[in-house]
């Protein structure tokens, strides 16, 4: 009567080619499902390359001609625009103020490049461009990978050198800091040069989003753009105060600055789209494995009322509780280990590698890789939950009834 476990299922193997299916296409739907959450969220785990702590930003305007409040002297904005700088910089809860170009993160509007190297071609290199006064180091926490310190990278950037960052995209065999000291142009201009004056962490575009291509600073020429202030810690309701009351601080004959917003404030406007629909796909993911997990209970319920004469017998023969369920739960491991083994090789074989070159990130695979643990390790667990209850109840039945209702 005590056949071993292998045989029995090899007997049944007409029920378990069924189960084995179902148990396939609901391990992919949960791998898929883990897989889609770290795509969306793989950013998390990188670093920002950025600190916008006690970062504020502000937008600067022009007061027109046709305008009440226009000043007919005040027809040099560019010095009115360097007097509002140098009052931001005496502000007493000011650290660092900058002047910049698309140079802060959570935006989606700077524009990209690519960069070339005399006489080698760096096609694969591909940057997003942020052109920002040399302060953008101190305001931004800018670090480098080459133990420059922040004197050094804004030196480089007064001098008109230029500042790249680490990349996964530069290609084969080569490294963004091999570039560090050689002259450079722009797809767009080859007929001006820069100097690569350091490599420096990639400053991604927000909080979710992984790395992609690189990051050029570039020094800005044109005495203008829009301004961003580093405030000493704890001190950020002092200068919005002072912004607010101080209208010195704020205009200067026909140039003002308005629209002051916190960094805070500027990332969860930018990402909030981004946490709603990841949050409904958290839900809609967790609805589905419930329904999963239902299933597979009604499965295994149905599984196991077919046994109970079986179960009662093996009682008879000497076999505990514990012998039965562990029996129950291992037939369970292995025909999950069977679908997981053909769902396996079936994605790693025809569709992960195409998706990892799609993305073009060399540690995805590894990340798909946990991913499918942690899908193997829901799914088990689904199982042992889903077998334990409906177990719990055949076992309870007198082997005798049992034996008579058969």
């Amino acid at each position: 009567m005590k056949r071993k476990l292998i045989k029995q299922m090899c007997h049944e193997w007409r029920d378990n080619i069924w189960l084995v299916l179902s148990l396939m296409i609901v391990f992919t739907v949960v791998w898929g499902g883990l897989g889609m959450i770290y795509l969306e969220t793989r950013g998390l785990f990188e670093p920002t390359g950025y600190d916008c702590t006690d970062v504020y930003s502000m937008n600067v305007r022009i007061i027109e001609k046709s305008s009440n409040y226009y000043d007919p002297e005040g027809n040099d904005r560019t010095e009115d625009f360097k007097i509002l700088l140098d009052r931001l910089k005496q502000h007493p809860a000011v650290e660092s103020v900058m002047y910049h170009w698309g140079g802060l993160p959570y935006s989606y509007d700077y524009m990209g490049n690519n960069l070339y190297v005399d006489g080698d071609s760096i096609v694969a290199y591909s940057g997003n461009v942020r052109q920002a006064s040399p302060e953008i180091v101190d305001v931004l926490r800018i670090k480098s990978l080459t133990g420059a310190s922040p004197t050094q990278l804004k030196e480089m950037l007064s001098k008109g050198e230029i500042l790249i960052s680490n990349t996964n995209f530069l290609g084969e065999g080569k490294d963004p800091i091999s570039l560090k000291g050689k002259m450079v142009y722009f797809s767009g201009d080859p007929t001006k040069r820069y100097r690569v004056g350091d490599v420096i962490q990639h400053i991604r575009r927000n909080d979710y989003e992984e790395s992609f291509g690189g990051t050029i600073i570039l020094p800005n020429d044109a005495f203008w753009g829009m301004i961003a202030v580093r405030v000493k810690p704890g001190m950020g309701q002092q200068f919005e105060k002072g912004f607010k009351d101080n209208r010195d601080l704020r205009i200067s004959r026909n140039v003002f600055l308005t629209e002051l917003k916190s960094m805070d404030e500027v990332r969860e406007a930018n990402q909030r789209e981004i946490e709603i629909n990841l949050r409904q796909f958290v839900v809609l993911i967790s609805f589905v494995l419930l329904t999963i997990f239902l299933g597979l209970l009604g499965t295994f319920w149905f599984r196991i009322q077919q046994r109970i004469g079986e179960i009662a017998i093996r009682k008879i023969c000497g076999a505990t509780r514990r012998d039965i369920l562990r029996r129950i739960i291992t037939e369970g491991f292995l025909l999950l280990l069977i679908g997981v083994a053909i769902s396996s090789a079936v994605m790693w074989i025809f569709i992960l590698p195409e998706l990892i070159e799609m993305v073009g990130s060399k540690s995805l695979g590894w990340k798909l890789l946990w991913c499918e643990a942690g899908a193997f390790v829901l799914v088990l667990s689904g199982i042992i939950v889903s077998l334990l209850y409906p177990a719990y109840r055949a076992m309870r039945i007198e082997p005798a009834l049992a034996i008579k209702a058969e």
